[in-house]
């Protein structure tokens, strides 16, 4: 299903894995290691596509499903409790991850995704979200589809700690 909505263009996909992405989520929750979102609010950051994957995709593939994950988790909980936020981009060209070592996956990343302060979907004030994700009163989790060599979510992690962000938490759809 991943493959399809990622690489065949079905973006009514992201309905589904969103939805599974939040079962997943909860499932965390229930078992204590992704903390309650009325005790701890989560910070939901999806994995950047780069420019060049968005533009063959027509759309940012982790991000669409995260949208709506965070809509289905922010259903039963207060306003604010789980908001989405963006603050990861891929700066220059990377090469298709399909077919590389591990080695030549962390070559072809290293110091190719960076972080800005995020847009933030969800939430009332952007400020505080923002200031209690610094603040480590946000758990914050990183998410993608697919986890082959770790290579982006390591990337990504030492993205958010260069503007000091603190990944708390690491979830994937499947690992290949």
């Amino acid at each position: 299903m991943i493959n399809a909505y990622k690489e065949d263009g079905r973006s009514e996909l992201s309905r589904e894995l969103g939805d599974s992405a939040a079962q997943l989520l909860w499932e965390l929750i229930d078992l204590g290691e992704i903390p309650e979102p009325h005790d701890t609010p989560l910070a939901l950051v999806p994995a950047p596509a780069s420019a060049a994957a968005v533009r063959r995709r027509g759309f940012d593939h982790v991000a669409r499903w995260a949208e709506r994950t965070t809509r289905v988790l922010s259903a039963s909980l207060p306003s604010g409790s789980v908001v989405m936020t963006r603050p990861l981009k891929v700066r220059g060209r990377v090469r298709d991850a399909a077919g590389l070592s591990a080695g030549a996956r962390a070559e072809n990343l290293a110091g190719n995704i960076v972080a800005a302060p995020p847009r933030i979907l969800g939430g009332d004030d952007p400020a505080k979200v923002w200031a209690q994700m610094r603040g480590g009163r946000r758990h914050v989790v990183l998410v993608d589809d697919v986890v082959t060599t770790g290579a982006t979510m390591a990337e990504c992690v030492r993205a958010l700690a260069r503007i000091g962000l603190r990944t708390d938490s690491a979830v994937a759809l499947r690992a290949a």
